[in-house]
């Protein structure tokens, strides 16, 4: 995440209170040759409750949305420790 400042000006053309800006970006990559990856990419940050983490995920299928529960021990244990951009 990048902060930038911004002059008085800028902040009354966009509304803004804040002295800077925070700007949150995404990236694409793209490959001619085909890929054989089979796993999923988190695509947001994990949600982690009591008992189980959901994500949400890039898979070959689309998007999708996986909850792992503690009674699968060591894909939980791992997927506790995982963040956004992390393979599952």
């Amino acid at each position: 995440m990048s902060c930038k400042h911004r002059t008085q000006l800028h902040r009354q053309l966009k509304g803004g209170d804040a002295p800077f800006e925070d700007e949150k970006f995404a990236y694409m990559a793209f490959t001619r040759e085909k890929t054989s990856t089979k796993e999923a990419r988190i695509i947001r940050h994990p949600q982690i409750r009591k008992g189980h983490i959901m994500f949400e995920v890039c898979t070959n299928e689309g998007i999708k949305n996986i909850t792992l529960s503690k009674k699968d021990k060591e894909k939980y244990k791992k997927a506790k420790k995982a963040k956004t951009g992390d393979l599952l």
